[in-house]
């Protein structure tokens, strides 16, 4: 096997052992920061073609090209699920306070409380 290919068997042996672990709520939070991601993507590049995503999941044979895209993936999983699980003090993310807060333009600069926009995650 060459190198691209082992570094994809790594790397999705490590993303499964992480979904392993992970609850239903850091999964679906997962879903949802891989989702801004791409939706960032789109905005700045156009869509992706679905097509060729889904016909990865399906290969059977995994060149170095494919590998090298696979792998890329994979590490953006395994960040996120990493970044979820380990994140500490006020910024922590937990399921019942998702939300994301940004001060108003007329704050910013002035001193004292800064007012937030929450936009809830929460089905």
């Amino acid at each position: 096997m060459n190198e691209e290919v082992e570094q994809f068997s790594r790397y999705l042996a490590a993303s499964d052992a992480l979904l392993e672990q992970a609850s239903k709520e850091e999964i679906a939070d997962t879903a949802r920061v891989l989702a801004f991601h791409l939706a960032h993507y789109r905005t700045r590049y156009g869509d992706l073609p679905t097509t060729e995503s889904l016909h990865l999941l399906t290969t059977e044979t995994i060149t170095d090209e494919i590998a090298v895209t696979l792998v890329s993936g994979l590490e953006a999983l395994i960040g996120v699920l990493k970044a979820l699980r380990t994140s500490v003090g006020p910024n922590r993310i937990q399921p019942s306070t998702r939300h994301y807060s940004k001060p108003s333009i007329s704050s910013i600069g002035s001193r004292g409380s800064t007012p937030e926009k929450k936009i809830s995650f929460a089905a």
